[in-house]
């Protein structure tokens, strides 16, 4: 049972730390939400503002404010509030949420009206006319911020639904008090301005947020009775924890109450859940730990026991038992490993001698080299001299074969792993199978068809030279005439490179075709008795991997083809 404490301890603690730290981040996200919804609303009041300091410098509307007073006649009254009406509603009518703009001075008012008639307005009432009159007295200079709510007469008042900005109407050249300017402004202002804030998720158990005004009343968002109102101002006010930032200089507030306890709910439900979990989880570990106790002992003498036993190499060591407990996958896993070292230990012994074997076949390679290592420009200008004397005396089928053997001598002696064009190696191919046609008498004749968009195609040198050899030697022996070496190479797809060499010579027999066959497919190990296509197929792999495929067919008395399709491995170098 003692196993129980420190896990209780600490689910206790972490969920106390995860708690603070999403109260925390909580915070953090609402509050960054509360403040950018305030400037929000502050920017949006800011633009009404300037508007409304827009119309008090406006020398028309003053000159027409002016005349009011000094109407003598009703008729003369009426004209100029009627002027007077149309030049507010020049500001207005460019505002979303502009309701109204009133003049109103000591003895009337005038007001454009655009969401009611003029028998709904406010301002019939002497008492907001007064009342609005006494906020913005003639001294002051600031604009005067006023929620309907403050100071409607009742609860549905039409008053209740907006919010006012005042300024006081002077003529600047006699400096003379002429009234107030009045900007009605719908609640539904502070809705647009934070489409985006908490106001719009309400429905969020645990936030509630609020526009206060200077008298702690909601202001937004409108409720549809009273009560909804008083229940979101007491909700707030009554909130252990409250964000609140003022609206600019308006004395309103933006205002959002966090309730932990229904945030955290289901925090608290999830902690209740991990302390019975947990103790439960702890039985019902105890009594499987007794039950377990004893089969783990047993299985632990049994693995230490074949550890003791177990030498590298020794086969037949393995440990035994069909039961099936928690160690039943390390003793099949130490079963794998004597086995797969034993079969590691053989494949060792087989590389070895490969690899004895692989040396021994290079230290005999070396030697030939040395052997072959002649100077090769001595050997071509002994050529060019010979040819010279051959030209001398009139013997041009000399010299052609003797520019023909310097022509093959260059191009084998660079490095037989240079990337060329496919022209290049086709080149090559002419005057070397030029020269075995001279050798043989003319016994065969060749044919080349090789698409125009192959010659530039990138292949590694001289991988031709060992298939057009063996089928002149193997091919074409005994024969004496008639014999056609063929070769033909085509594009597949721009990407890859089909070659056919074909002869029509004495074909190769069943049995050697089936052991070449199979070093081609991997199945028989690559000796020296094809030595063309032992040496093809050593490069092709060698340079291409798996991506190249080499495929041959033949049959007795009608001859042999082999297929060689190569990927493209890099830019050729033509060779002249």
């Amino acid at each position: 049972m003692l196993v129980m404490v420190p896990i209780l301890i600490i689910g206790l603690v972490t969920s106390l730390l995860y708690r603070n730290s999403m109260t925390n981040k909580i915070n953090e996200v609402v509050d960054s939400n509360t403040l950018q919804s305030t400037q929000m609303i502050s920017e949006r009041l800011v633009t009404y503002r300037n508007s409304l300091y827009q119309v008090v410098t406006d020398q028309n509307i003053v000159n027409l404010a002016d005349r009011l007073e000094d109407a003598s006649t009703e008729l003369d009254r009426a004209y100029g509030q009627q002027n007077l009406r149309f030049a507010l509603s020049e500001y207005i009518n460019i505002k979303s949420y502009c309701t109204a703009l009133t003049f109103l001075y000591n003895s009337d008012y005038v007001t454009y009206d655009r969401t009611a008639d003029d028998f709904v307005t406010i301002w019939h009432n002497d008492h907001y006319r007064k009342l609005f009159l006494g906020l913005c007295n003639p001294g002051i200079n600031t604009v005067v911020y006023v929620s309907g709510v403050d100071i409607s007469l009742s609860a549905n008042d039409v008053a209740s639904k907006s919010v006012y900005l005042i300024y006081p109407l002077r003529d600047k050249a006699t400096n003379r008090y002429l009234g107030v300017i009045v900007l009605s402004l719908q609640n539904e202002i502070f809705d647009t301005s934070m489409q985006n804030s908490q106001i719009k998720s309400n429905d969020i158990q645990g936030i509630r947020s609020a526009v206060i005004s200077s008298q702690k009343k909601v202001v937004f968002p409108t409720l549809q009775s009273k009560s909804d109102t008083e229940e979101l101002s007491d909700t707030i006010w009554n909130s252990p924890n409250i964000l609140t930032h003022e609206i600019s200089d308006s004395k309103w507030y933006f205002v959002t109450a966090l309730d932990t306890k229904i945030l955290f709910s289901e925090v608290d439900n999830m902690q209740r859940w991990f302390i019975l979990i947990t103790v439960a989880a702890c039985l019902l570990f105890l009594l499987l730990l007794l039950y377990t106790a004893n089969r783990m002992e047993r299985s632990i003498v049994r693995i230490a026991e074949g550890i003791e036993n177990y030498v590298p190499g020794r086969k037949g060591i393995s440990i035994g038992g069909k039961q099936k407990d928690e160690f039943s996958i390390l003793i099949r896993r130490f079963n794998e490993m004597t086995q797969r070292n034993n079969r590691l230990i053989d494949e060792l012994k087989k590389r070895n001698v490969q690899i004895a074997e692989e040396t021994d076949k290079h230290r005999k390679a070396e030697l030939k080299a040395l052997e072959a290592q002649i100077n090769p420009h001595f050997l071509y200008n002994v050529l060019d001299s010979i040819n010279w004397i051959a030209i001398g005396n009139g013997e041009m089928e000399i010299s052609r074969m003797l520019t023909s053997l310097g022509s093959i001598m260059r191009y084998s002696a660079t490095n037989i792993d240079l990337v060329v064009a496919f022209q290049a190696e086709i080149e090559w191919m002419k005057e070397y199978v030029f020269l075995q046609q001279e050798r043989y008498g003319n016994a065969f004749t060749f044919e080349c068809e090789a698409d125009e968009n192959t010659m530039a195609f990138p292949i590694y040198k001289m991988l031709l030279q060992p298939l057009a050899e063996n089928a002149i030697q193997h091919g074409f022996e005994g024969i004496h005439s008639g014999g056609v070496l063929h070769l033909t190479a085509q594009l597949l797809n721009g990407e890859r490179l089909k070659i056919c060499v074909a002869d029509n010579g004495c074909g190769i027999e069943a049995e050697t075709l089936r052991k070449i066959r199979g070093q081609i497919d991997g199945s028989i190990s690559i000796d020296g008795n094809a030595i063309g296509v032992s040496n093809v197929l050593n490069r092709t792999r060698m340079y291409y991997g798996t991506e190249a495929s080499i495929k041959i067919e033949s049959e007795i008395g009608k001859g042999t083809k082999v297929t060689l399709i190569l990927p493209r491995c890099g830019e050729g170098e033509e060779i002249q």
